[in-house]
């Protein structure tokens, strides 16, 4: 109570237990202002964290406009349940199972990113999307692992320039080797056309 008749808000957060923190946030969201809220749900997050409380600090971390914390505790939640799949189940049906689990983390991960407005990229974001990413061009869904990694917000992390470039010169080389093959066929169907009309003008001979 002193704390907020004091607007110490700061002490109230260290302060106050963390099985409040409900409370707490309610409170900060109430009284502050702008300048204050990140860096004091941030605080909140990280004093969550600490105690073991992973999920509510995630949700602090939200708030508090945190992408990297926020998307590695997401990250990590992914990467439990993707073990726990796999040690149930085929290779085949894993990896199926951890593309559909990171499908929403990935969405509400890009969200954030995005709603930040911030220009440097965040380094848990880039590593998420990446490895998304790498596990749709493993299912040979290129156009889709493209259009993701082309969401990152802020300046590109290396592992998504590097993935980005690796799918561009596959596309290139797949649109290469169709021409070809388009051309190889081409030449065998004007040859089949010659022999046919050959083997008609045989026939036809009197």
């Amino acid at each position: 109570m002193n704390a907020m008749v004091d607007s110490d808000y700061a002490a109230l957060v260290t302060r106050r237990p963390v099985a409040q923190w409900r409370e707490t946030l309610a409170v900060l969201a109430t009284y502050t202002g702008a300048e204050q809220w990140a860096g004091l749900c941030d605080a909140l997050a990280s004093r969550l964290a600490h105690a073991g409380m992973h999920h509510a600090a995630s949700l602090c971390y939200v708030c508090a406009g945190n992408v990297d914390q926020a998307v590695a505790y997401w990250a990590k939640a992914v990467s439990a349940a993707a073990a726990a799949n796999g040690s149930v189940c085929a290779a085949a049906d894993a990896g199926a199972a951890e593309v559909a689990a990171m499908q929403a983390v990935i969405e509400k991960s890009i969200v954030m990113g995005l709603a930040t407005n911030s220009k440097a990229a965040s380094g848990a974001l880039s590593d998420l999307v990446t490895r998304y990413a790498g596990l749709l061009v493993a299912q040979g869904r290129m156009a889709t692992a493209l259009q993701y990694l082309q969401l990152v917000p802020g300046e590109a992390a290396s592992s998504v320039a590097v993935l980005k470039d690796r799918i561009y010169r596959w596309a290139a080389l797949a649109r290469c080797m169709l021409l070809k093959w388009e051309a190889v066929c081409g030449i065998y169907q004007q040859q089949e056309a010659h022999t046919n009309s050959r083997l008609s003008c045989c026939m036809h001979t009197p």
